[in-house]
């Protein structure tokens, strides 16, 4: 995550470090041998919101389906829409996202907030969903924190307006960001 190359065509790390233990390859092998589970994903931010240091203490391995869930696309998407979108036909709001692949799209609502609980509501099931559905086959760490009360990857507490074009829509899109 420190190569200036990785940082310019994945800007989700910027500012993203290791922690010194596993500086030294042989350490972050050890860890790595003991914790890998074959086709899983190492993760840093899934036991801790918006961590950004790679460590034992914070990361772990998940099945991609899991580590899709809490994608956070905020540097990649730069001024993109997230979430919520109001369509320029009926003037409604929208949650739209993906899970497994699949592209889920709730329904219509008067205000944007309306829309953004439906989804952190859907959201926060889904999660928990793939948590049942993976015990067993993932750290029990990863388990609780995916159906904590936390259920932190949907906590969201400032939205902000702006508009924008959506691929042959002209729509006004909300998006939400986390403080």
């Amino acid at each position: 995550c420190y190569a200036d190359s990785v940082r310019k065509n994945q800007p989700q790390y910027i500012g993203c470090t290791v922690c010194e233990e596993w500086h030294n390859f042989q350490n972050f092998k050890a860890w790595f041998d003991k914790w890998n589970v074959e086709g899983y994903e190492l993760d840093k931010d899934i036991l801790f919101k918006g961590n950004t240091v790679y460590s034992p203490e914070t990361c772990c391995f998940v099945p991609s389906v899991i580590n899709s869930l809490f994608i956070n696309a905020k540097n990649h998407r730069g001024d993109c829409p997230v979430v919520v979108y109001k369509d320029s036909k009926n003037g409604k709001y929208r949650g739209c996202f993906s899970v497994g692949g699949k592209r889920v799209k709730l329904k219509y609502w008067n205000t944007p907030e309306e829309a953004f609980t439906e989804y952190k509501t859907v959201k926060e099931k889904i999660i928990k969903e793939y948590a049942e559905r993976y015990r067993g086959q993932i750290d029990e760490k990863v388990y609780n924190a995916m159906i904590g009360d936390n259920c932190r990857k949907t906590k969201i507490t400032v939205l902000y307006y702006r508009n924008h074009m959506i691929r042959g829509r002209n729509s006004e899109v909300i998006s939400w960001n986390e403080l």
